[in-house]
């Protein structure tokens, strides 16, 4: 009686097999193990060696990094007698029990391994989204803190997250029908998580909602159709006072909420009437948070305190909107001159405990995206407070701005830019801006460039019709962009 089919060694040796039972004649001759004639079940993430491979991708969680120490788990092992003190001290037991403990950092719990689609998508927004919209990579939030959160719970919050992330990297990894069923579910799972009664509220609870609002932020900035980046904002700021509740006393500068401040102020630049309805004080925000203003963010790309001043003339800049000050009132020129002042001498830095982790060419780039932060916030100033005699300073910032663009060979962050390129007047100037803008298309594919670019050269055709107004009679960028 011979089996139906060869045993599992002669398949893996591609030979012919006797099928004799129990075991075969070959494996029995060569002294190898007969695995049998039994049928085995085929995992995806395990190429079982006799069919063409399917093809498959597999995402594994990524691993605790605090497990990579080489005291990872040696304070377990130590016993003194200080200890043993304490466990035979009933007295000294309840001081140790009563002790207030700082909460746990977030922990990698077991979670379903992705396959296929889901997997290429998370897998390219780890490789890909994570370090593009993040200056820093040591202390990547982007990596850290969201992938983390998206693998700790299974809430409809964090279902929402999930699939928000998933429609960023489906979006620029495969266009905008790839993105839609992930985004859609976004939004669905987001919408059921905030319905009263639905889950009960925590802080996690809480955190995830407003990183799942924010990712979808993120969406619509790279896809340039989608219209919903200040609703998908306004969401997310409804949600700061639940997530920091004793917010008017001290905040605490994590990720998520320098995240937000990035955003809102970007969204009060480019709507000035916004913050003439904002609930929350952004300034005040900025003030009381308690970390180093000095040091570069990842999200932004600059300092808390670049962010703060630009924010400073958003306020100028609706004050003289509304007609609520004079743009030549002495009050606001010393104001200006006193912003100017603190932005020449300006210092941002790298994070202490990140700059050791990052490379050098990484360091050099992290530096250089922050300086041109700070000179289109030079450029913003006095674009908003203009004196004569501007002019011959704005094109030593313009020349300062280009030197580092070519020393880094890829711009990454738009809002420099378009302060830069709203100051541009001559022909070599708008080409450079324009090359700048293809190689960033080419290289990043986000929908913001392709808009922005538009943006830029609308503001040339009107400064073109004006060209014989004086500086300080021309319309204003804002004045027809909106």
């Amino acid at each position: 009686m011979k089996a139906k089919q060869g045993c599992w060694t002669c398949k893996q040796r591609k030979i012919g097999c006797d099928r004799d039972l129990p075991v075969c004649h070959n494996c029995t001759r060569t002294g190898r193990q007969c695995q049998g004639y039994g049928l085995r079940l085929l995992w995806p993430d395990r190429h079982d060696g006799r069919r063409k491979d399917s093809g498959f991708v597999v995402y594994e969680p990524p691993e605790n990094p605090l497990e990579a120490s080489k005291s990872y788990g040696v304070h377990f092992l130590n016993v003194n007698h200080n200890d043993v003190a304490s466990a035979l001290d009933p007295t000294s037991y309840n001081a140790l029990i009563t002790k207030t403990v700082a909460k746990p950092t977030r922990a990698l719990n077991l979670y379903p391994t992705m396959i296929g689609q889901d997997a290429l998508f998370m897998s390219y927004y780890e490789r890909v989204i994570a370090p593009m919209i993040s200056t820093t990579q040591v202390q990547n939030g982007f990596r850290t803190d969201l992938v983390q959160m998206v693998l700790s719970r299974g809430d409809s919050a964090t279902k929402a997250l999930w699939n928000s992330m998933m429609a960023v990297a489906a979006f620029h990894h495969s266009g905008s029908a790839a993105a839609l069923t992930y985004k859609t579910n976004a939004v669905r799972y987001l919408s059921a998580s905030l319905t009263p009664g639905h889950e009960t509220s925590s802080v996690d609870l809480n955190q995830t909602q407003f990183a799942a609002s924010m990712m979808l932020c993120i969406y619509s900035v790279f896809d340039e159709t989608d219209g919903h980046w200040t609703t998908h904002l306004d969401g997310a700021k409804y949600m700061l006072e639940g997530l920091y509740p004793e917010y008017r006393r001290q905040l605490r500068a994590d990720f998520l909420f320098t995240w937000f401040l990035y955003h809102e102020v970007l969204a009060c630049f480019s709507q000035p009437l916004r913050q003439a309805h904002n609930c929350i004080d952004v300034l005040f925000l900025l003030g009381a948070s308690n970390c180093d203003a000095t040091v570069i963010l990842g999200a932004p790309g600059c300092s808390l305190e670049t962010i703060a001043i630009i924010h400073r003339i958003n306020k100028f800049r609706i004050a003289i909107i509304q007609k609520e000050v004079d743009p030549l009132s002495p009050k606001l020129i010393q104001q200006r001159f006193e912003l100017e002042h603190t932005l020449h001498n300006l210092v941002q830095r790298l994070d202490p405990e990140g700059e050791a982790g990052e490379v050098p060419a990484r360091r050099t780039r992290i530096l250089a995206t922050a300086e041109l932060y700070r000179i289109g916030t030079i450029l913003y100033l006095l674009h908003v407070i203009p004196l004569p005699g501007d002019e011959e300073a704005k094109t030593t910032y313009l020349e300062e701005f280009f030197d580092i663009v070519d020393r880094l060979g890829v711009a990454t962050s738009p809002w420099p830019i378009f302060m830069v390129a709203c100051e541009c007047q001559t022909d070599e100037q708008r080409i450079r801006i324009l090359r700048i803008l293809d190689l960033m298309n080419n290289v990043r594919n986000i929908g913001n460039i392709r808009v922005m670019r538009k943006l830029i050269e609308t503001c040339w055709k009107h400064y073109d019709l004006q060209a014989d107004s004086t500086y300080t009679h021309r319309t204003k960028w804002w004045e027809f962009i909106h």
